[in-house]
């Protein structure tokens, strides 16, 4: 028995240092790859897909402050894990067109309250980079550091989720 728990204790221990050790190796082909001058970017986040074994980085460079209502642009790096199956370590540089709009109030059927909809931040990406267009929509939080939404590429080939925080 003792013998048992001896195996399994230094399985774990294993198994515990070859995932330190894949997510190192992934923060390094990252930093690598990318280059210091995609951190030169104003948001820094994630991605997950819902559908594939697929996720990574974003570096996004939002213009500060953020325009309200009309249409701008802005150029993003997708850095996709290396455990990923579709483009294992690589990157993506794509400039994107998006659109903020400010908060509303909108009453509810009879009720004669108000209630406050949250801002509306959406934003697609030019094709480019050999990947179709990736559609985003989003919410921003209050204070413009935070945002969080879903994403879906090309005609539903990938749905997921994003979120960026503001450096």
């Amino acid at each position: 028995m003792q013998s048992f728990l001896s195996f399994m204790s230094r399985l774990i221990v294993w198994c515990v240092l070859l995932f330190a050790a894949v997510v190192i190796a992934n923060e390094a082909v990252f930093r690598l790859r990318v280059g210091s001058e995609a951190w030169n970017g104003s948001w820094k986040g994630a991605f997950s897909s819902t559908m594939q074994p697929v996720s990574g980085h974003l570096l996004v460079d939002l213009p500060d402050p953020l325009p309200r209502n009309e249409p701008f642009e802005f150029e993003a790096v997708i850095y996709y894990n290396i455990w990923s199956l579709f483009r294992t370590g690589n990157y993506a540089r794509l400039t994107f067109t998006g659109k903020l709009q400010s908060e509303e109030t909108v009453s509810t059927g009879t009720e004669s309250r108000q209630i406050r909809v949250p801002r509306q931040f959406s934003f697609k990406s030019r094709s480019g980079g050999g990947l179709p267009d990736i559609v985003y929509t989003a919410t921003i939080g209050p204070a413009d550091t935070y945002i969080a939404g879903s994403y879906m590429v090309g005609d539903g080939v990938d749905i997921g989720t994003i979120e960026l925080v503001k450096r």
